[in-house]
């Protein structure tokens, strides 16, 4: 004969502060953002900014002409602007007509004055100056490169014609100052698919052959006398010279790559012609590499060696052959950036690109450290940036998700060293959270709930029930004065779910004290959720359990209970905290969590999960009760030892 036994049951709960780690689009600027403008990679900033007019974009005439290194004087009762430069231009106000060098030349717009200032129309006058233009959309903004229309001078080339049937070859600059040494050959008689310009003792600069086509570019400064090598190679072998070119540029070209917001990209040498990688400077200042490779690369490594600038390192995955990476950069520091890359298999990064680049401004950002190219962030693009509260989050999950489709999240703050609140002064403040992955997608918030102050989160996957791996960190400066321990949502305890604020409202309607409020919401959860047994003796547990869950399914185990009634009394308002720790029950002394809540100037604590029935054999038998629900302390420690709460 069986009896049954009314003996409170115990069940087994996992915290996520208990998992063992196993490893530690870009922005555009507005339709109403004013219009940008550079010389040489080096942004002005007059006091009108650029004007677009019909289509066409007028700058202040005084401040541009100067930074391209030509006078102007101004005829006030003629109203005519006079520029002096490489060529002799005069404008008049309102005329669709200028002067260049004494020859009429009709204008796309005329001059006008806007503010005190005189408008030109910029891409006529620096054109006529000798400088190309260049509109770059993604920053809306104006560059202008001095030289760049000029082609180099080549003073002598020497060709190999028995190795390079039908070799032709070019040199010019481009919009960015950078010579191109350009051509056709006869791929048949070389077999070339990768050509090189290099300079004696130099590293090639290499790209690799289209049809019988090929281009490469080289940084050469203004003013430069250079002897350049050029050669081809089939793949695994070196290069062999077969043409010297003897190039000169004119004075003032200055190549650089990007620019803006303090931060210059002033080179980047391929060594892997399977790579395409272009870099960016985003409206915000960071730094975007995006791209392209043929190889079977699954994911990117960007990394720095400097030991004057703050490390960087960033994976970066390859989806369908394209990737894309935004790193703001610290400065003032010049960073030299490596590309690596890994076949599939290797466990190690090979240099496949290096770049250089100047950060001039002063910036407490600092890059994402990533190191699970599977993580993908959107939000936020930067380490040590300033939030109210919370940080939020967003991105995708390429590849594989791991065990469960989640991601999970510790919150800690790290410029204090543990919580100094109470018996918990031990303990380092440092949080959890889950946040659900749906379609590969991941958002959400991560609370900074340990009031104003610095804190570390760690983003990471499931490996299992029990392990997880850490793929991206960074930091977060928190501005709000309050502190949100015990009344933010966190891991399990979904507080600001519309399913758990509604009924959290219509549980407390009526009542006006906190006392009266706790207990309706101990009673609620006391007699509507069932014990799981199945989940308990089997331990199913999932990184995805919480109050939500719990609801929906109207059954759990003891940490589900107390998921449930923490965020129910959250979401009323009520601070309230995950106990855990053991208890004497049905099997003995084992795992179990409750709940305590703040009402009036005391902690209350409150065991649902007991108050909700017992267990006869592996039978839940629904009983409602009050015997756990603020009992004496000297009572409820015969048979509860706490060890201490999940925040």
């Amino acid at each position: 004969m069986i009896t049954a036994r009314r003996l409170p049951f115990l069940c087994a709960i996992v915290l996520l502060v208990a998992l063992v780690p196993v490893v530690r689009p870009p922005l555009t600027a507005a339709a109403a953002d004013p219009v940008r403008l550079f010389v040489n990679g080096h942004e002005l900033q007059p006091d009108v900014p650029p004007q677009l007019v019909g289509g066409r974009t007028l700058v202040p005439v005084r401040v541009v002409a100067e930074a391209l290194g030509a006078q102007v004087t101004w005829n006030e009762s003629a109203r005519l602007v006079e520029i002096r430069g490489s060529k002799s231009i005069s404008l008049q106000v309102g005329s669709a007509q200028a002067l260049v060098d004494g020859e009429s030349v009709g204008l796309d717009a005329p001059a006008l004055i806007l503010g005190g200032r005189t408008l030109v129309p910029i891409r006529f006058v620096a054109e006529a100056l000798d400088f190309a233009v260049v509109w770059d959309n993604s920053l809306r903004a104006v560059r202008l490169t001095a030289g760049a229309g000029l082609s180099p001078e080549v003073l002598e080339t020497y060709l190999w014609p028995a190795y390079t049937a039908h070799l032709q070859v070019q040199v010019s600059l481009d919009a960015q100052g950078f010579t191109v040494v350009s051509g056709t050959f006869d791929p048949a008689a070389t077999g070339w698919t990768e050509v090189a310009v290099w300079q004696e003792g130099a590293r090639p600069v290499s790209a690799p052959v289209s049809g019988n086509h090929f281009t490469v570019r080289v940084r050469l400064g203004g003013g430069t006398e250079a002897v350049l090598y050029l050669g081809g190679r089939t793949s695994g072998t070196s290069f062999a010279s077969v043409a010297r070119l003897r190039v000169r540029v004119p004075a003032g070209v200055d190549p650089q790559l990007a620019a803006g917001g303090g931060l210059t990209v002033a080179d980047l040498v391929v060594t892997d012609h399977r790579l395409t990688v272009t870099p960016a400077v985003t409206p915000d200042g960071f730094l975007e590499l995006t791209g392209s490779s043929t190889a079977s690369w699954t994911d990117l490594l960007v990394w720095s060696a400097d030991s004057s600038a703050q490390p960087v390192k960033t994976a970066v995955a390859v989806n369908r052959g394209k990737f894309q990476a935004v790193l703001p950069l610290p400065g003032p520091a010049t960073y030299t950036l490596y590309v690596g890359a890994r076949e599939d298999g290797s466990a190690s990064y090979r240099s496949v690109a290096e770049l250089t680049v100047t950060m001039a401004a002063a910036s407490d950002l600092a890059p994402v450290t990533s190191l699970d190219p599977r993580i993908r962030l959107a939000a936020p693009l930067a380490a040590g940036a300033a939030y109210a509260d919370f940080v939020p989050v967003a991105g995708e999950i390429v590849g594989h998700p791991g065990a469960e489709p989640v991601v999970l999240a510790t919150i800690e703050r790290t410029d204090v060293q543990a919580d100094m609140a109470g018996t918990d002064a031990a303990r380092p403040l440092k949080a959890t959270q889950a946040i659900p992955v749906q379609d590969g997608r991941f958002s959400g918030s991560l609370w900074l709930r340990f009031g104003p102050g610095r804190y570390r989160l760690t983003l990471g996957l499931p490996v299992d029930r029990r392990q997880w791996q850490e793929g991206l960190e960074f930091s977060a400066v928190n501005t709000a004065t309050t502190d949100n321990r015990y009344l933010a949502p966190s891991r399990g305890i979904e507080s600001d779910h519309p399913q758990i604020t509604g009924l959290a409202a219509n549980l407390t309607a009526g009542y006006s004290s906190d006392m009266e409020k706790v207990r309706a919401i101990h009673d609620w959860v006391a007699r509507h959720i069932s014990y799981d047994y199945d989940k308990y003796s089997n331990a199913t547990f999932s990184h995805l359990d919480g109050a939500v869950r719990t609801l929906q399914r109207r059954t759990g185990v003891c940490q589900d209970y107390s998921f449930l009634t923490v965020a129910l009394l959250r979401a009323a308002g009520i601070p309230a905290r995950l106990a855990y720790g053991t208890a004497q029950g049905y099997g003995g002394w084992g795992d179990h969590a409750w709940v305590e809540a703040r009402a009036g100037d005391r902690w209350v604590t409150m065991d649902p999960t007991w108050d909700a029935g017992h267990l006869e054999g592996d039978q839940f038998v629904p009983g409602f009760s009050l015997r756990y629900f603020d009992p004496l302390p000297q009572l409820f420690q015969t048979d509860h030892r706490w060890q201490g709460y999940e925040y």
